[in-house]
């Protein structure tokens, strides 16, 4: 079984494929031969792919795919396994709290000052909140990465028109990695989630710290992912991998946003050597009726799927759900926590089995009925 490590990589990026063309001299009919899988698709062939996508997406809304995400008090493994993972369906989990009870407890403003504010940490700085996401139409831009003190990121006013705004989002299990001093005030291991995987342990913890300016883009994870939320509150807009035909994914031209330290003005850098990276240009904050007039296929889709996780609570999030992010720091019981919405994640590797083999040839259907190049590539 190949783990999420080893697979994790192509859910970056996808480079071309190369692959041999007949010769034009061994060619017997004059029809020049189509410069794309797409072109290949007959109207009748492209009208049935439609139909049954269609076809698909209202099974899954019927069989599969919730209309909300349930809650439930508590979970053991066996449940976890059986009601949730074996269905690869989001649940909440609304008193989980005894696997971080000190980091409510503790981590107020003034508390995450006191313990770890001295650490120096990664922030992603961009000039719009969207690290990690497409801009425009034709680049992904990546966050200026910036070396700083945490307790000098606490400190951080709100920011205002052209501001740098920042966010600790660093993802190599950054909890470990750089917020030693917090690790003791959470569990390393959540005990019911490694028992139901078969696992020794999860595969990285995150650490999480930013204003509501800052957004995720739609993307998904190859991990089975425990998100849990200390301070404020975080809302979750779910797609089901049946999906993926609805949410346009695409090849875009890889950069990063820089901040010229003369002028202070904002660039986008493309990387060199240049590399391309698949994601979908789809957000849900739009109204719906713009979403539908770009991409209409959205309108078959179950998603988007709607919950907001509060301080207290943790979501399980199946691999392979495609999900946008938002965060509210006014939103929960707790007013210690300025402007800073604060929260961990565990990430589990899973299974890369039938079902992600299955999602794979899903998308290269859709990069058909898209008219792109059909790949093996991994939304």
């Amino acid at each position: 079984m190949a783990s999420a490590r080893e697979v994790r990589g192509d859910d970056h990026g996808a480079g071309a494929v190369e692959g041999a063309r007949p010769d034009s001299s061994t060619m017997t009919s004059p029809t020049p031969s189509p410069t794309t899988p797409a072109e290949a698709l007959s109207t009748t062939s492209r009208a049935e792919l439609e139909r049954l996508f269609v076809g698909l997406q209202n099974e899954a809304r019927d069989l599969f795919a919730p209309r909300h995400v349930p809650r439930v008090a508590s979970l053991d493994a066996l449940c976890f396994q059986r009601d949730w993972v074996a269905r690869n369906r989001p649940v909440v989990i609304t008193e989980g709290q005894r696997h971080f009870q000190r980091a409510l407890d503790e981590w107020s403003l003034e508390g995450l000052r006191r313990k770890a504010g001295d650490a120096e940490i990664t922030v992603a700085a961009t000039p719009n909140g969207l690290a990690d996401a497409p801009v425009g139409t034709e680049h992904f831009c990546l966050p200026e990465e910036r070396r700083m003190r945490f307790g000098d990121l606490l400190d951080t006013p709100a920011p205002g028109p052209g501001d740098d705004i920042l966010y600790a989002q660093y993802q190599n299990s950054s909890l470990t990695a750089e917020f030693a001093h917090l690790l003791g005030d959470v569990d390393a291991d959540l005990d019911w989630v490694s028992a139901a995987l078969g696992l020794p342990g999860p595969d990285a913890i995150n650490f999480w710290c930013g204003g509501d300016e800052s957004v995720t883009s739609l993307h998904r994870d190859p991990f089975e992912n425990i998100y849990c939320v200390v301070r404020g509150s975080k809302t979750f807009r779910l797609f089901p991998p049946t999906d993926v035909a609805c949410l346009y994914f695409r090849p875009w031209t890889l950069a990063r946003h820089r901040r010229d330290a003369v002028t202070g003005r904002w660039d986008i850098e493309p990387l060199s050597p240049p590399q391309t990276v698949d994601w979908s240009p789809v957000d849900p904050l739009l109204p719906r009726t713009q979403l539908l007039a770009r991409f209409p296929r959205l309108g078959h889709a179950a998603g988007p799927i709607s919950v907001t996780v509060t301080e207290g609570e943790m979501l399980y999030l199946p691999s392979g759900w495609y999900h946008h992010v938002t965060q509210r720091a006014a939103v929960g019981p707790s007013r210690d926590h300025g402007r800073w919405t604060v929260a961990i994640n565990y990430f589990y590797d899973c299974d890369f089995g039938a079902r992600y083999c299955w999602q794979n040839f899903g998308r290269g259907v859709a990069d058909l009925l898209a008219g792109g190049p059909a790949h093996p590539g991994t939304p």
